[in-house]
């Protein structure tokens, strides 16, 4: 996966680098795309059931500053995800040129990217490919806080 790093929602900076050893989920999204805000909640909620020490998530923006975004946040109090904003190089290296949003991309905890979603309906494919991966041979025995099998 390239490297990044970019500005994070509430200050500070996010890289790769800081996920090594986990499986990461990168959403790309904007306040302004209805489809990636509707996604938004069951994000939250795949999180919060994911084991902390084995899978993170961060949300990468497309919008046009951390203003937007910080704004957008603090209307939606119920979601605490872990968000930065996309620089122009971040953004052509994981999207290309097109930028459909929303897209995912579910990266191992060696820095590969393993799967790559666009188009609506992706945290259930998320949440298969995360326990997909999981499941792999040489990954951890899955906690009670991390689901052991797909669902259809």
């Amino acid at each position: 996966a390239p490297d990044f790093t970019l500005p994070r929602v509430g200050g500070g900076e996010v890289s790769l680098r800081d996920y090594e050893g986990k499986l990461l989920v990168l959403d790309f999204w904007a306040t302004w795309c209805s489809g990636c805000v509707k996604e938004l909640p069951a994000y939250q909620a795949l999180v919060d059931s994911w084991d902390p020490e084995r899978v993170a998530y961060l949300g990468i923006a497309l919008d046009d500053s951390l203003e937007q975004v910080e704004a957008f946040l603090k209307t939606r109090p119920d979601l605490k995800l872990p968000m930065a904003l996309a620089d122009e190089r971040t953004a052509q290296a994981y999207l290309g040129a097109r930028r459909t949003l929303p897209s995912a991309r579910v990266i191992d905890g060696e820095g590969m990217i393993r799967y790559a979603f666009s188009g609506g309906e992706q945290p259930a494919r998320v949440k298969a490919a995360v326990e997909a991966l999981l499941r792999e041979p040489g990954s951890a025995e899955p906690t009670a806080d991390t689901p052991a099998r797909a669902e259809p």
